[in-house]
């Protein structure tokens, strides 16, 4: 009889339950908001959190995981109102947590260039994941908090052009389209989660971007998959009505 070995991999699956293919391991974590300095403004805190060894955490489908599990503490930087406490996650505004980071960047392959509008700054992570592209020419962020871009603005990548302008996204908005300035996409990520409280604020910016700038795509943090139902839904509708109009 051969004798039964204990290994690293032969523990992740029992601890996780073989297989596991939607829960993601994490061994290390880093992404370029695990360098900004910490610090605060006015009642905006930029810290560093570590997230303990065999914590898990939702990654939403987010890749195609269920969650992660971090298999070594690991730090995360975190962007917050008000406190310090990483358990306060409705003052949160952005982490940089495996979901928004790969999340993000999801979001980076299906947006059009050269050039991009997104509103909310947060740790700037869609921007990043942007600038690894080389058709990308142009970010332009809307960001209405001047503490959150006085701690996130000078750290953002070099090798494309930002620019942030200091304004609430539904005012803003208007104004550029009355400016004539054109974008080939735009991505909005301004609210905390998206529970009920905050339908109200996607609702404001996806009517306002569908006023002024309805020619481009959308895309919209937590509020994707909704979006694009009721965009197919639309359509569908549409095709069935021309389809019987043609018919009669």
């Amino acid at each position: 009889m051969s004798e039964s070995r204990w290994y690293p991999g032969k523990f992740l699956g029992q601890l996780l339950g073989s297989p596991a293919p939607d829960i993601l391991p994490i061994w290390e974590w880093e992404t370029p908001a695990t360098h900004y300095p910490e610090g605060h403004s006015g009642n905006i805190y930029l810290y560093r959190s570590i997230v303990p060894a065999g914590r898990s955490l939702s990654m939403d489908g987010v890749m195609g995981y269920r969650e992660c599990i971090f298999l070594k503490s690991c730090p995360l930087t975190i962007l917050q109102e008000g406190y310090k406490d990483p358990f306060k996650t409705e003052t949160i505004w952005m982490s940089d947590s495996p979901r928004e980071w790969l999340g993000m960047g999801e979001f980076s392959l299906r947006l059009q260039g050269p050039d991009i509008l997104v509103g909310g700054l947060g740790l700037g992570l869609i921007i990043w994941q942007l600038s690894k592209r080389s058709d990308i020419r142009k970010v332009t962020v809307v960001e209405r908090s001047k503490d959150v871009i006085f701690l996130v603005k000078p750290y953002l990548p070099k090798n494309i052009q930002v620019d942030v302008v200091e304004g609430d996204f539904i005012d803003v908005i208007p104004k550029l389209g009355r400016e004539n300035v054109k974008f080939n996409s735009a991505f909005v990520d301004l609210w905390v989660a998206t529970t009920e409280k905050w339908r109200p604020l996607y609702e404001d910016a996806r009517m306002v971007l569908e006023d002024w700038f309805p020619e481009i795509p959308h895309y919209y943090w937590g509020f994707q998959q909704e979006y694009e139902h009721e965009q197919v839904a639309y359509w569908r509708l549409y095709r069935r009505r021309r389809s019987r109009s043609s018919i009669s």
